[in-house]
This record gives structure tokens, C-alpha cells and sequence, in this order.
């Protein structure tokens, strides 16, 4: 269930008040960081760092009576309650229907099995993660077409629906 939430994400909030007309400082400010970025990326060379290195994250915010729980890759949220673990989140590996349809349709091939698991060519065994440029260099694609992608899947999880499954966080959190 990541679908508009994800994008709800990236957009600011502050900049509803400065399409209205307020916050005048805001959009001054906006503006000339635009620019200055603008001219940063034009007169900086292009990336020639290591492009194999990656890792993968697992955020869990609680608000109100909501868990809010943004993972890519293999990082995984668990509650735990008397030693039995209660999945808050799903690995994101190739084997899965639609990482597997995006990363075969990105790289115009299946995806082989070496081993247990499916893997990339560089022995990459998850479908999401942050860096790893080098999974992520066609220029014909959109970031989110990527044999490898960043963009996290973001759920909401009610405290209600954990209540009695998990003492610990009705004891400790709340």
C-alpha cells in the first residue's frame, strides 16, 4: 500500500501556504535555493564516487493511533510480544510478483536465481535500496523503472489492530 502516500510525502506542507499567497520569506527563499542549485549542478562534474555501495531503512513513526512505517529493501519492522514476532512491514526481494515484473520489464531480461534467492547481477539479493548507483544508470528510464529503486513503501498501521496482539506495545508505547 504504498500508492499516493509515498508522493504525499515529498510535497511540503509549507508550500499550500505559499501558493495562497502567505509566507512571502518562504518563497524568497525557495526561489533563490532553486537558482543556486541550479548553478551548483551546471558547474559541479558529474558523480565518479563508488557506485556499489548501498544500504537499505526501516522508519516507524507513531502518531496519534497510527504507526506510520516507510521501509525499502530487506530492513524490517517487528513487534515483539513474548518472543513471537509481529511483521509490520515486507521485505522487498524479487521473488515478489510486482519487483519482479518491474526489474525484469527495466532490464529487458528474467531475473536469475543464484542460490536460495533471486539476485542482480552484482549479487544485490533485495529490489529496494538507497545507492547501489550502478542498478540504477539507465538514462532511458524513470527513477522508479530502476532495475534497483529508492522510493520507499510507506503503510499506516492502526494501534487498534496491534492492541491484542502485542502487550508490550500496549504497555510501553502508549
Amino acid at each position: 500500500m504504498s500508492s499516493g502516500f509515498t508522493m504525499a510525502l515529498a510535497m511540503p506542507t509549507t508550500l499550500k501556504c505559499t501558493k495562497a499567497g502567505g509566507n512571502k520569506r518562504l518563497k524568497y527563499a525557495v526561489s533563490a535555493i532553486q537558482g543556486y542549485c541550479e548553478d551548483m549542478e551546471d558547474d559541479r562534474p558529474p558523480y565518479e564516487g563508488p557506485l556499489v555501495d548501498g544500504c537499505t531503512a526501516c522508519v516507524a513513526l507513531i502518531r496519534g493511533n497510527q504507526i506510520i512505517i516507510g521501509n525499502a529493501g530487506d530492513s524490517r519492522c517487528v513487534l515483539s510480544r513474548n518472543g513471537q514476532a509481529v511483521a509490520l512491514s515486507t521485505d522487498h526481494k524479487q521473488c515478489l510478483p510486482a519487483e519482479r515484473q518491474r526489474i525484469e520489464k527495466a532490464r529487458n531480461a528474467t531475473v536469475r536465481v543464484r542460490g536460495d534467492a533471486p539476485q542482480i547481477d552484482d549479487g544485490i539479493s533485495t529490489s529496494r535500496s538507497i545507492g547501489d548507483l550502478k542498478c540504477k544508470q539507465n538514462i532511458s528510464l524513470f527513477p522508479q523503472d530502476q532495475i534497483l529503486i529508492a522510493f520507499p513503501e510507506v503503510q499506516s498501521v492502526s494501534v487498534a489492530k496491534l492492541w491484542c496482539k502485542c502487550n508490550f506495545f500496549r504497555l510501553y508505547i502508549i
